[in-house]
């Protein structure tokens, strides 16, 4: 369970496949000093302003390497719910069955 944003609608159907990435989706944010004229990073922190960037392989990979061992993956939103103080975030879930016991 991650307690950050939840994933917009449109990536909960996509999240698992080959090269989706959030990151992708999204541009890189302008900063802005209170005068409203735009920063100009220091090269200690260039890179702190751009999104990190992802390949897009990890859980098309997770979820191929479960779904061989005849698991599901899956992964969903949570809302805020009061009554039973659960905070909204993103859950991902793993199911794997259990393994028979080896007959020697």
């Amino acid at each position: 369970f991650n307690d950050g944003k939840p994933l917009p609608d449109y990536a909960l159907a996509k999240v698992f496949d080959r090269y989706f990435s959030l990151s992708h989706q999204s541009h890189a944010t302008q900063n802005f000093d209170s005068a409203g004229n735009q920063d100009s990073p220091s090269p200690a922190n260039a890179t702190s302003n751009l999104p990190k960037k992802g390949t897009g392989l990890g859980l098309t990979l997770v979820k191929q390497v479960i779904e061989h061992h005849g698991g599901t993956v899956a992964i969903d939103n949570i809302e805020d719910d009061v009554n039973t103080n659960q905070a909204a975030g993103v859950l991902f879930s793993i199911t794997l069955p259990l393994a028979k016991p080896l007959k020697v």
